[in-house]
C-alpha cells in the first residue's frame, strides 16, 4: 500500500476486482497506492447524499464500491469501529488486506508503480503494447487533419533473412522506410 505511484495526465487507472475505471485527468499525480484509494473513496463520497435521494439504485452501487475500498484500506465506519473494538481486544487482529490489482494504462508511457527490490517483484508486472491510431491522435503524434484514415499510415515493409553467426541459422528481420510516403 505504500508503493509510490506516478500517474500522468494520459493515464487510465483500472481496479479490476471492483470493475472501476478512472479516466485520464487534466493533471498528473504523485501519490502512493493507499493515497490513490483514499482519493477515490473521498471523490465517490462527495455526491452520495444527493445520489441517495435522487437515484437510490446508483447510490447503492456506488456505496458498494466505497465499502469495498474501505475494506481494502481496512477502515470501518465510526459505528462499526466502536462495535468491533471490544472484539479486537479479545482476539489478535489476523485480518489480511483484500487482494486487488491496479492497472495503469498510459499510452504516453509516463506512469509507473514502484516495485520492491527489483523488477522481478512477483506482485509487479509491466507490459508494453503498440498504441492505437486514436491514442496517437490524442497524444498529438498524428495530425488528424492531415491523415483522416489510418490506412494512409501504411508504409512499405521489407523482410530480410539475417544470418545468426553463433547459431548458424537465419532470422527474419523487418525494415520499414521512414519519412517517405
Amino acid at each position: 500500500m505504500d508503493r509510490q505511484l506516478v500517474r500522468s495526465a494520459t493515464c487510465e487507472i483500472t481496479i479490476a476486482e471492483l470493475e472501476l475505471t478512472l479516466p485520464p485527468t487534466s493533471r498528473g499525480q504523485l501519490t502512493t497506492v493507499e493515497g490513490l484509494i483514499r482519493d477515490i473513496t473521498s471523490d465517490l463520497n462527495i455526491g452520495q447524499p444527493l445520489r441517495r435521494i435522487e437515484n437510490p439504485e446508483n447510490y447503492q452501487a456506488v456505496q458498494n464500491i466505497i465499502n469495498k475500498l474501505k475494506d481494502i484500506l481496512d477502515e470501518k465506519d465510526d459505528k462499526e469501529a466502536e462495535a468491533e473494538v471490544s472484539e479486537s481486544k479479545k482476539e489478535q487482529d489476523t485480518s489480511m488486506l483484500l487482494p486487488f490489482t491496479i492497472i495503469l494504462d498510459d499510452p504516453a508511457g509516463n506512469s509507473f508503480i514502484e516495485f520492491i527490490g527489483n523488477m522481478g517483484d512477483p506482485k509487479w508486472n509491466k507490459k508494453n503494447y503498440h498504441r492505437t491510431f486514436e491514442q496517437n491522435i490524442t497524444l498529438g503524434l498524428v495530425n488528424p487533419e492531415e491523415l483522416s484514415t489510418p490506412e494512409l499510415l501504411i508504409l512499405k515493409v521489407w523482410m530480410f533473412k539475417i544470418s545468426m553467426m553463433m547459431k548458424c541459422s537465419y532470422s527474419p528481420e523487418n525494415a520499414q522506410a521512414v519519412g517517405t510516403r
